[in-house]
This record gives C-alpha cells, structure tokens and sequence, in this order.
C-alpha cells in the first residue's frame, strides 16, 4: 500500500528516504504481525535504518514489539524514528516516553 498523503509531505520536508511503505491490516495490540515483522528484518539486515510512522501507537501496542523497536534503537540497529504526530529522542527519557506511547 502507498505512504500517506501527509506522511509523503513529512518525509520530504524532513529529507527522509523511503525505502519500503508497509501496510499493517492487523492490530497492534497482538504482537506476531506479518508486515511489522518484514519491517524489522529489512532493518535487521541493513536495508533501512529508521521508521517513518503516523504515531508510535501505529507501530506497536503491546510490550513485546514496542521493546523489540526500543531494543533495535538500543542496539544501533535503528537510527531514526520519525512521526508527523509524535516527537523521539533518542535518550533514556526519550525512550521511556516511547514506551508509554507504545502503551
């Protein structure tokens, strides 16, 4: 599926480089989705480094993937996460912050 209207605009003003736009059909209440896991393996294997979403909450509603997404951040693995809705900085703050985004 394409990227949003507002997502394209933000990722041009912000000089982002999409490198996949992935559609999620399923919560992210459930961890176990399909496109959220193809996420993080092109990231995993180097094919993108950061994640453009609407809101974290977009991204994961349960424990399980929204520290599978601070544990990449953690690790070096993603570099940026960027939301038009939400601002992330990458600090101890910035991530406990996420968490309860996540939440």
């Amino acid at each position: 599926m394409r990227v949003s209207a507002e997502l394209k605009e933000f990722a041009a003003k912000e000089k982002l480089e999409i490198a996949a736009s992935l559609c999620e059909a399923k919560t992210a209440k459930e961890p176990g989705r399909m496109k959220f896991g193809e996420m993080l393996s092109l990231i995993e294997q180097g094919k993108a480094d950061g994640i453009l979403s609407w809101h974290p909450d977009r991204l994961a509603r349960n424990p399980i993937d929204g520290g599978r997404i601070i544990y990449m951040v953690d690790t070096g693995k993603i570099k940026s996460l960027k939301f038009p809705s939400f601002w992330f900085e990458d600090t101890p703050q910035g991530k406990f912050m996420l968490n309860i985004a996540f939440g």
